[in-house]
């Protein structure tokens, strides 16, 4: 990376400051909530990358991020493309072996025999290759993108109907805890499965939707248990305190009022 000078380093109010993306993602996890949030709502980290680094794309995304979870994602994403991108550049190509006069004559009067052999030890880089290419490569035909965007909006109704099913559990003075704290971490994960446009990021969302609600339901269940333990409990002690006034009654009668 192109060294740069200190006045374009980005500084935290804490005094520490960095000089790199990858650095910025080491350093945001360690912020308090309060911090990170104050520089995002004045985007700093977005200024400062459209500054220093000249990366509109990333500033872009990066100002869309509010969470913290979603502006790692964002991070992340980019730092794991750009080390993917520098080992496809510095990959380094097997060298070739020295001829003799010989061999050069020989292998100019029969091009053809030579070259199925070099086709054959070509195939294996090439199959490599299309493999690693086919585990990265994002949606991008017209089908695939409209079915992308289905899916997308699908998982965000749904979201939203946890979120609404999660407050009225609450207005009923229930506590879906687990429910709640799964949920957090959906919108991050919508999030990141549409930078990558991944299949795996997809289903790794509607897993964790389904988690949610199972949760949601297993709470539910439970506080409607709990309701109806306490209901019997309260009618049994009604019943006692009905029978201990009752005796008090009687001991009474029996203590100051005299028969006639």
């Amino acid at each position: 990376m192109t060294p740069m000078s200190d006045e374009n380093y980005f500084k935290f109010s804490s005094g520490r400051f960095v000089k790199s993306i990858e650095e910025l993602a080491i350093i945001v996890p360690q912020l308090s909530e309060e911090e990170f949030q104050g520089y995002v709502k004045r985007e700093d980290f977005a200024h400062w990358v459209q500054d220093v680094f000249k990366n509109s794309e990333l500033a872009h995304e990066l100002r869309r991020a509010r969470l913290k979870s979603e502006f790692l994602a964002v991070i992340n994403e980019f730092i794991l493309e750009e080390k993917e991108e520098a080992q496809k550049i510095h990959q380094p190509k097997p060298a070739a072996t020295p001829q003799t006069p010989q061999q050069q004559t020989i292998q100019s009067q029969e091009p053809n025999q030579t070259q199925p052999t070099q086709i054959k030890q070509q195939e294996p880089e090439v199959k490599q290759e299309e493999t690693q290419a086919q585990e990265l490569k994002p949606i991008d035909n017209g089908l695939a993108e409209k079915e992308f965007g289905v899916q997308i909006e699908a998982y965000n109704a749904r979201l939203k109907e946890l979120k609404e099913m999660i407050s009225e559990v609450r207005k009923e003075g229930k506590d879906p805890y687990m429910a709640n704290l799964k949920l957090k971490n959906i919108p991050s994960k919508i999030h990141l499965a549409e930078v990558t446009r991944r299949q795996t990021d997809l289903d790794l969302v509607r897993d964790m939707l389904a988690e949610t609600e199972k949760e949601l339901r297993e709470a539910m269940d439970e506080k409607i248990t709990n309701v109806k333990k306490e209901v019997e409990e309260g009618a049994i002690k009604l019943l006692e305190e009905e029978d201990r006034a009752i005796q008090h009654m009687d001991y009474i009668k029996r203590r100051f009022i005299k028969a006639p």
